[in-house]
């Protein structure tokens, strides 16, 4: 009878084992279906980010060397320029 109840333990471990083994195939196939569609939305929302910060760091450019423009300007016209006495 001990024997038994080790055998009926042993055969509830593999069924349980088993079951969770198909599920978790299941669950992998349904993961990938969906990881396609999912993939594809992320890489579209990877490349929509990336030209929003590309866009974004070449008008930060564009504003500092129009900044850089407007100082060349006043130091042509005679301010700021470095070792010239303006009193």
């Amino acid at each position: 009878t001990k024997r038994e109840k080790i055998l009926e333990a042993r055969q509830r471990e593999i069924r349980l084992k088993e079951r969770s083994r198909s599920e978790q195939s299941r669950d992998e196939e349904v993961g990938r279906e969906e990881g396609k569609e999912d993939t594809e939305q992320l890489t579209d929302q990877a490349e929509r980010d990336f030209y929003s910060l590309v866009d974004a760091e070449l008008r930060r450019r564009e504003k500092r060397e129009e900044e850089k423009d407007v100082g060349d300007e006043g130091a042509v016209n005679g301010r700021d320029e470095p070792g010239k006495d303006t009193s």
